[in-house]
């Protein structure tokens, strides 16, 4: 018997031998998506300046890890600074937001540094007042991720060229 918390705080007793997960995990990651990184259908649609723009999701497996990459943009989603980029581990209970953050803009890179079962992101950074735009490196610290792409402990961040794109802007894509 599985018994999973719900979003409403409800409970039961839970018997000897059953399975409680945490309230936060979800069983797959496209409910995740849906319930913690989409949330409302307002969300889905936003104005652009030819009309309606909906909300398109990137996701990427990082290799190697329980890590996988989720990336909304579009719609409702984001600001002048970009979008925020969601860092989702799959444990034994499910699928779990283990970073959120802000001020993301596309690609998202593997670098070089860091641990690789939880490894660091580099991110591009500009908009939301920032003018000349920069790479900012995303290092966990304490199991998290930073939660803004433009302040500490995000940092600026030089990359090598030979680093892995995860995730980039689809190629049909007008900017």
């Amino acid at each position: 018997m599985l018994l999973a918390a719900c979003d409403h705080g409800e409970t039961r007793s839970a018997q000897q031998g059953d399975f409680v997960a945490h309230p936060s995990v979800s069983k797959s990651l496209d409910d995740l998506i849906a319930r913690k990184i989409i949330g409302s259908p307002e969300e889905k649609l936003g104005d652009g300046i030819f009309g309606p723009v909906k909300l398109q999701i990137l996701r990427a497996k990082v290799d190697g890890t329980a890590l996988t990459l989720v990336y909304p943009f579009g719609g409702a989603m984001c600001g002048s600074g970009g979008c925020s980029l969601y860092i989702v581990e799959q444990t034994a209970e499910g699928f779990h937001i283990v970073g959120k953050t802000s001020q993301v803009k596309l690609p998202v890179k593997l670098p070089s540094v860091g641990n690789r079962s939880r490894p660091s992101f580099s991110v591009f950074v500009q908009g939301g007042g920032i003018v000349n735009g920069y790479r900012a490196l995303l290092r966990p610290q304490n199991g998290r991720y930073p939660s803004n792409a433009s302040i500490a402990p995000a940092e600026r961040y030089e990359p090598s060229e030979d680093e892995e794109i995860l995730i980039d802007y689809p190629a049909d894509l007008d900017q």
